[in-house]
């Protein structure tokens, strides 16, 4: 099997639950460009063939793929970058696939987006559903979350997705009386490995906090006794 991935920024995703088949080929479009922009051919048609092959796929009008994935280029610059296996991107595409499988292709992606080149982070619900909907960060949601994604924030929809995200997709996920929840993928930090890393960071934040609430009781005791000496 290939490991071919289209690499492509997260705000494509935007229309994924409404036509995943366009979204799936938006991302083709758009990783072809990139690719085929950094070749020297002399023509656009003989660099997104030399594309095409690169990637292994059939690409039937190479001028007019090449123009929508310079234009998607341009209007996405700005937004963080994520990858799919090409397989799965054809799959995604070719085949009907449910709302729920759409949703947990979407939680996969929005980890591997959040995790770029780190082993793990931490993060949040919240975080979560806007990187799984397109967005760069939760200051940029609408204050209305369109459906079906606004459903998948129930606490049920996202508990279910996860568990599928770590039974089936490789995705490491642990919170233990702790903000938000730590992720992995299972490849590059196995869970003991990520539960470590989020102990030792969590044992230091209450540490801190600790400290942080006996200077604040010092303080206000040595008011007290100083009140009371006057």
């Amino acid at each position: 099997m290939s490991k071919t991935f289209f690499n492509f920024p997260v705000r494509l995703l935007q229309g994924a639950f409404d036509d995943i088949a366009s979204t799936m080929d938006q991302i083709i479009e758009y990783a072809t460009f990139v690719h085929a922009s950094k070749l020297d051919h002399i023509t656009i048609k003989q660099r997104m063939n030399a594309a095409s092959d690169f990637f292994g796929i059939r690409i039937p009008y190479p001028e007019a793929s090449y123009r929508r994935g310079q234009s998607l280029f341009a209007e996405n610059k700005k937004s963080p970058m994520t990858g799919i296996k090409k397989e799965l991107c054809f799959d995604f595409m070719n085949n009907h696939k449910t709302t729920d499988e759409i949703a947990v292709l979407l939680g996969y992606l929005a980890v591997k987006s959040i995790l770029g080149n780190k082993p793990y982070a931490c993060i949040t619900n919240s975080f979560l559903i806007a990187r799984m909907g397109g967005y760069s960060g939760i200051k940029d949601l609408p204050a209305n979350l369109p459906q079906p994604l606004a459903s998948y924030s129930t606490r049920r929809k996202l508990d279910r997705l996860k568990r599928t995200l770590m039974l089936n997709w490789g995705v490491n996920i642990y919170s233990h009386l702790m903000k938000g929840f730590y992720i992995s993928m299972d490849s590059v930090l196995p869970l003991e490995k990520l539960i470590i890393e989020a102990e030792k960071r969590q044992n230091k934040f209450v540490i801190s906090n600790l400290k942080k609430k006996t200077d604040e009781a010092r303080q206000k005791a040595l008011l007290l006794l100083s009140r009371s000496s006057n």
